[in-house]
């Protein structure tokens, strides 16, 4: 799945680039996310998150760069079985 809007400039990134560099503490969770749901994408023009070849999508706010590991499972689940 592309970006919901399918525009040739819509920016999207996967779950590990949204990590951010290996070494920044504050990527630590995000990395660690992005390792349990790789098929985790984010569309940063729709500012919505979706699964690769998914086709739900969730709205971003609250929940990049807020999330921990263990609850990452219920928005992952929530694209996964709607």
């Amino acid at each position: 799945m592309a970006c919901p809007t399918m525009t040739p400039s819509a920016t999207v990134m996967t779950a590990s680039t949204l990590a951010g560099p290996p070494d920044s503490r504050s990527s630590r969770p995000r990395a660690a996310i992005a390792e349990r749901h790789p098929d985790l994408r984010a569309c940063l023009t729709d500012q919505v998150v979706f699964l690769d070849g998914g086709s739900r999508v969730l709205p971003m706010a609250g929940l990049i760069g807020r999330l921990t590991l263990q609850q990452s499972d219920a928005p992952v689940g929530q694209l996964r079985d709607g």
